[in-house]
């Protein structure tokens, strides 16, 4: 048996700067290509990567290893940028805080580049520049390290017959990026309609000139089991609704590819705009029991272009998988808590790699 190999293992990946506002809860590690802004009276149960920039932490914010009521632990609650990492007075990590910077800088103990300022770093602290923040562990200013690898966006790769039962639109023609229709997303929206009580299967769906017009609608679907999307056309899952199990299935995969791509010097952001891959105001993921990682949706949503949602769900997480995007925008208590089911997934990876053997004597 073979499997695809493990590619999946942030909560939020971003290629541009990653962004977290206001009140969130996320359990996993964020990785950004390039930096990452974490709000005020955030939760991160994780670490916290910035491979191309700096980290910049609010007031409040804890980037913790453990968190009681999350049922988070063994994190390492870490922080490392490839620039200065900034904390509110009152923000604090509880793992080691790392400033590097690019090979062939010269560091020193008082430069205000590479810094970590401010907060409370509970392990230890190293930085290119100087430390102010107050440090539990061994405090290491002007000291050089190798900043964190720059991670690509793992590619996607569409490939007909990884899928039998495969329902494309259009269905006439092979189906594929190369043949597309004017109505695709339109035809396919109208199959969720009288479908979405009990939604489920493997789809791909290409539409001709995709734009914000041609919008694949998943507002307010229930899963009937595992669901895969592929698209070129962006996504919405409406404003105010629930991604939610149908009566009597208590488990699915959600995989959500759009491979749109917004025109370039467009904004996508918490209020919508050009993005691939949207939800507003309380749009959640039902993740079934939270100390049970096997049941409820495991989601993963993915797109080369842009990702925003916002506005929390209530006291509850917005789903468990893991977000994956060229850019991404999440405001308002937004939760998400990371889930290896979607590590593996169909056209994603460098290859296969051999799970089970068994041998049959004939």
């Amino acid at each position: 048996m073979l499997e695809p190999v493990p590619t999946f293992r942030y909560a939020l990946f971003s290629l541009d700067t990653l962004t977290v506002k206001n009140n969130a809860v996320i359990v996993g590690d964020v990785y950004s290509a390039a930096s990452v802004a974490v709000d005020q009276n955030q939760v991160i149960c994780g670490s916290v990567i910035a491979a191309g920039g700096n980290v910049s932490i609010g007031n409040n914010t804890q980037i913790v290893r453990s968190h009681a009521s999350s049922g988070c632990s063994g994190k390492d609650g870490s922080v490392w940028a490839n620039g200065s990492i900034s904390l509110g007075t009152t923000a604090t990590v509880g793992g080691d805080a790392k400033a590097s910077a690019p090979s062939g800088t010269t560091c020193n103990a008082t430069s205000t580049s590479y810094q970590i300022t401010d907060g409370q770093v509970q392990g230890n602290a190293t930085a290119c520049g100087r430390i102010t923040s107050t440090v539990g562990g061994t405090r290491s200013p002007g000291t050089n390290t190798t900043p964190p690898a720059v991670e690509p966006l793992p590619t996607f790769t569409f490939d007909v017959n990884n899928y039998p039962s495969l329902q494309c639109y259009p269905s006439t023609g092979t189906c594929g990026p190369s043949n597309t229709s004017t109505t695709a997303v339109s035809s396919f929206n109208t199959y969720v309609s009288a479908n979405k009580t009990s939604l489920r299967g493997t789809f791909a769906v290409w539409q001709s000139s995709p734009s914000q017009s041609t919008k694949v609608n998943l507002d307010g679907i229930r899963l009937g089991g595992d669901l895969t999307i592929i698209t070129n056309a962006p996504v919405d899952f409406g404003n105010t609704s629930d991604v939610t199990l149908a009566p009597g299935v208590s488990s699915a995969e959600l995989v959500i590819v759009s491979l749109y791509v917004p025109p370039v010097n467009t904004t996508c952001d918490t209020n919508g705009g050009e993005c691939s891959i949207y939800a507003k105001n309380s749009v959640t993921f039902d993740d079934g029991v939270d100390a049970d990682p096997n049941d409820g949706i495991a989601a993963l949503l993915y797109t080369p272009g842009k990702m925003a949602f916002k506005n929390s769900g209530g006291s509850n997480s917005n789903g468990e998988g893991a977000l994956y995007a060229g850019g991404m925008d999440l405001k308002n208590g937004f939760q998400i808590e990371y889930n290896g089911r979607i590590q593996k997934v169909l056209g994603f990876g460098v290859g296969l790699e051999q799970t089970l053997w068994q041998e049959l004597n004939v």
